[in-house]
């Protein structure tokens, strides 16, 4: 079956919070903050493929989120970033925004 268009929802990851943390030392109780951020949130991307030949995958699939950041933790540990989510299309596709228009 050959499909030339599809419509598709996405959603890129959130990304983490970060932590509120205090250093403490035997002399110093609150010494100064120590937190780490929070990861990025992951990305949804579009990958042109010149193995595909239709959108057939994305008519059966129709939502893609990436994963959200984890949250940042005590002793400056930062969050991981989120997965990222590939779509893969045939050569040519053209993606655009079905609320604005925009390419």
């Amino acid at each position: 079956m050959f499909i030339d268009e599809a419509k598709i929802y996405v959603k890129g990851g959130d990304g983490g919070r970060g932590c509120v943390s205090f250093l403490h030392l035997p002399y110093k109780p609150r010494a100064g903050p120590d937190g780490g951020d929070g990861g990025a949130g992951g990305n949804v991307i579009i990958r042109a493929d010149s193995s595909f030949h239709t959108l057939l995958d994305q008519k059966y699939r129709q939502h893609y989120k990436a994963q959200n950041g984890a949250h940042g933790k005590g002793k400056t540990q930062d969050g991981r970033k989120g997965a990222d989510v590939i779509s893969r299309v045939p050569l040519g596709t053209v993606v655009y925004d079905a609320e604005s228009g925009e390419v």
